[in-house]
Order: structure tokens, then sequence, then C-alpha cells
């Protein structure tokens, strides 16, 4: 393996460790999450997803065995403490013996129950982390040449701006020149000789009233 791929993975496992210490909502439950993708997901996108919602599906399934057993167990209880006075030939007492085997049965279901759930939330965490980075690598590398267009326009805004501020400040000295020299020929000559003037150099004929 060469040095650039371990520096790369090392750095992967560092941002994916990052990730995971945040406190994120569960991505799957994220309506903005889903709406990135406009309903197409990538196969690699699609395939933690799925892992998530297994875990959180596996997550409510020991619950519910959990809580169903732990009903048996109380009804079981219940049988035992009926049946604690009855004698040892009774079917009262026998069934009271397979009650306990049953609560000793259930308990062992429940110890693996409850082991398997200490994982889930370090499951649902790490699924989570890793469809996070997934999800930000697909879209950042999408957006890779956006980011170099955007560079490119902020650059041709910039330029495009500074030109419009120099001719507008051309313009203005323009019509300002313009109107100070109109403005004293006017004075000086007359509007009537002045408009007779400019009609001349334009090209325009004169009209008989301006005579």
């Amino acid at each position: 393996m060469s040095r650039n791929r371990d520096e790369s993975e090392s750095r992967y496992e560092r941002i994916l460790l990052r990730i995971q210490n945040l406190r994120l909502p569960l991505l799957t439950l994220d309506r903005k999450w889903h709406l990135l993708f406009n309903g197409e997901k990538p196969k690699t996108i699609q395939g933690i997803e799925k892992d998530l919602n297994e875990t959180l599906k596996n997550q409510a399934r020991i619950k519910e065995e959990k809580k169903k057993l732990n009903h048996l167990k109380h009804q079981l209880m219940q049988q035992i403490v009926g049946n604690m006075n009855a004698p040892e030939e009774s079917t009262k007492f026998r069934v009271m013996e397979k009650s306990r085997d049953l609560i000793e049965e259930i308990n062992d279901k429940l110890i693996l129950l409850e082991n398997d759930e200490l994982d889930i939330p370090i499951k649902l965490r790490e699924k989570n982390a890793e469809l996070a980075f997934e999800t930000m690598e697909l879209f950042y590398d999408g957006i890779a040449e956006d980011l170099e267009e955007i560079t490119e326009l902020e650059q041709w805004i910039k330029a495009t701006r500074e030109e419009l501020k120099q001719r507008i400040r051309l313009y203005d000295e323009k019509v300002q020149k313009t109107k100070n020299i109109t403005s004293y020929f006017d004075n000086l000559l007359g509007a009537d000789i002045t408009h007779m003037y400019v009609n001349y150099i334009n090209g325009v004929e004169d009209d008989e009233d301006d005579y």
C-alpha cells in the first residue's frame, strides 16, 4: 500500500470518527436528507440506508420481544405466588415448577436481548456517520465543478463591476460636460441658434419656423 493511500485512509478514518462523535439526527428519518436526492439515490447510499433501517427495525423488535417476555414473566410469577402452598404431588405444584423453569428460560432470553440491545446505539451511530460521510462525499464531488465555476464567476463579476463603475463615471463626466457647453452657448447665442447648429452638424433640415 502506498504512502498516499495510507494517508488518505487515515484522513478518512479521522473524519469518520469526528462525525461519529457528533449528535446527529438519524438521516433516514430526516426529510431534508431525503430531499437532497430528488428520489434518486446511488446504490452505495441505498445499501447503507438499508443497513441503518434494518438496525432500527432490530431495535424495535428487541423492545417488543422484551415487552412480551416481561409480560409473560409477570404472569408466571403470579402463578407461582398463587400455587406456593400447593402440595408437591398436586397438579398446581407441577404447574408452579413448570412456571419456574419457564421464568429461567425467559431470563436467559432477556439477557441475550439486552446484550444485543446494548450494541444497537453503537451500530446506529456508526452507520449513521458512514451515511453522512458518504452523502457529503457524493455531493461535494458533484459540486467540485460548480465551485470552480463560482470562483471564475466571482472574478468576472468583480472585473465587470469595476468596468461598470468606470463607465458610469465616464458617462456622468460626458453628460455634465455636454450640459455645461450647451448651457453656455444657449445663454450666449440663444437656444434657437444652437438648435439650428445642431441640426446643421447632424445633417437635419431646419424647420421654416427656425428662420
